[in-house]
């Protein structure tokens, strides 16, 4: 037989053999992610990642942005910058006017939504993004941990959480924004009952 024509079958083979491990869902690749329900809505059940997966895919598509799935791995802070979000670094500090925006419309009960994109120590990319539903008073954040080289291979995910409130907290010249559950107290932010979603 021809050597090409060997290598050309042997290539289909491996295509077809790679189709058929994606349709068994033995190779995913879909972000890992990990549903936190933090305080029980009515529009979410505990155990339904769907329904709260599609809660925040319609607040996306009502503010005409990009879900953070749909975020490349290599974007930069350079275009968070120039695409209008929050961005806070070390060496940045840019576009202040969304959390203006985002706080502006919450106060009003009406939608709103803060992508807060700031580096790890390492330098590594975070984004967090903030949705507020006001048909269910309800804040959605979600936290996309997938470009943080310094945390093992299972921690590079995108965890969702949903509170209560979210609050500005000021402090010599320094703008901090949480979403909180319950009362807000700020010296036990490291639990799962806030979390820091913003620097100005």
């Amino acid at each position: 037989m021809n050597k090409k024509i060997i290598i050309v079958i042997g290539i289909i083979a491996i295509i077809i053999a790679f189709i058929v491990l994606i349709l068994l869902n033995i190779v995913d690749f879909k972000p890992k992610k990990k549903i936190i329900n933090l305080y029980d809505t009515s529009c979410i059940a505990e155990d339904t990642s769907s329904q709260k997966e599609n809660t925040i895919d319609k607040m996306y598509k009502i503010f005409n942005v990009k879900s953070v799935e749909e975020i490349p791995l290599d974007y930069s802070f350079n275009e968070a910058v120039n695409d209008g979000y929050l961005v806070h670094t070390i060496s940045t500090s840019a576009n202040a006017k969304m959390a203006d925006s985002f706080f502006e419309n919450y106060n009003n009960k009406q939608d709103a939504f803060l992508r807060y994109i700031t580096a790890t120590v390492e330098g590594d990319m975070l984004i967090i993004d903030t949705l507020y539903d006001s048909s269910k008073d309800t804040i959605y954040v979600v936290r996309d941990e997938r470009r943080d080289m310094f945390n093992s291979e299972d921690e590079r995910i995108i965890s969702y959480y949903n509170y209560q409130k979210v609050i500005k907290v000021e402090n010599e010249g320094i703008t901090k924004i949480y979403s909180y559950l319950g009362s807000f107290n700020e010296n036990n932010i490291h639990n799962n009952d806030s979390m820091l979603v913003g620097i100005i």
